[in-house]
């Protein structure tokens, strides 16, 4: 997410609306979403994000418990911690990520988006 966010910077994807359409189709082919998010929804976020600059921007790793391996153990897998998960999930849907972070260091890891 962080490298698609840099690139669509450095390359003025948001001002221009034949590379941001170009851009949703990729993300809307490698992203999961809810079904009802379509790409007309994200060309909308992505113009109402047209004055942010990588600058403003803070990612948030999902809270995990450690690494485990799936049920047949084939495959190393992230296990991530649902309680906490639940509880940055309910910030985020009152709009007070922020403040949640601010409260909670412990339960986030946060990452600045460099270029």
């Amino acid at each position: 997410m962080r490298a698609m966010m840099v690139s669509a910077f450095n390359r003025e994807v948001l001002t221009n609306p034949g590379r941001l359409n170009d851009l949703l189709i990729v993300v809307a082919e490698n992203v999961a979403v809810d079904e009802h998010f379509q790409i007309s929804h994200m060309r909308n976020l992505a113009l109402s994000m047209r004055n942010i600059r990588p600058g403003d921007v803070n990612f948030i790793s999902a809270p995990v418990t450690g690494l485990g391996r799936s049920p047949d153990g084939a495959q190393s897998i992230v296990q991530l911690d649902f309680e906490a998960l639940d509880q940055v999930s309910q910030a985020f849907i009152e709009d007070r990520a922020a403040e949640f972070v601010a409260e909670n260091e412990d339960l986030v890891q946060l990452g600045d988006l460099v270029e």
